[in-house]
């Protein structure tokens, strides 16, 4: 499911930098309308390929755990999946969680050491 979630928000990405340039002044006085078209189109089918992924992956999942079957119509989708998990599986997603959250404090600590002499450097 990563996978087809980044393929997602990459074409989605992509569609919104396309309209962006498209609005924008440089992009209409160098006359690109061609190239324009063509990186629109192909991130509507981009973000086309990526639902159909998405869907493709959640069926199969439901065949092969059908008693935890996935609905991504509903509300709370990943509480729901997380009620269905037994005590070792819990326990793996409690640990993964708190081994994410470690290298997020220490991304966040360096990002900090890292962003402070930059933005000495611009002061007024």
């Amino acid at each position: 499911m990563k996978i087809s979630a980044f393929n997602y928000i990459s074409a989605s990405l992509w569609f919104a930098l396309c309209m962006a340039y498209f609005a924008s002044r440089e992009a209409q006085d160098k006359d690109q309308i061609v190239f324009l078209s063509v990186n629109l189109f192909s991130a509507v089918v981009f973000i086309v390929i990526a639902v159909l992924l998405q869907s493709i992956i959640l069926r199969h999942y439901n065949k092969l755990y059908p008693d935890r079957s996935i609905s991504m119509r509903s509300r709370n989708t990943q509480r729901e999946l997380f009620d269905k998990l037994d005590e070792a599986e819990r326990f793996t997603v409690y640990r993964s969680a708190y081994s994410s959250f470690k290298a997020d404090n220490v991304m966040i600590y360096c990002c900090i050491l890292f962003f402070i002499p930059v933005f000495n450097n611009f002061r007024l």
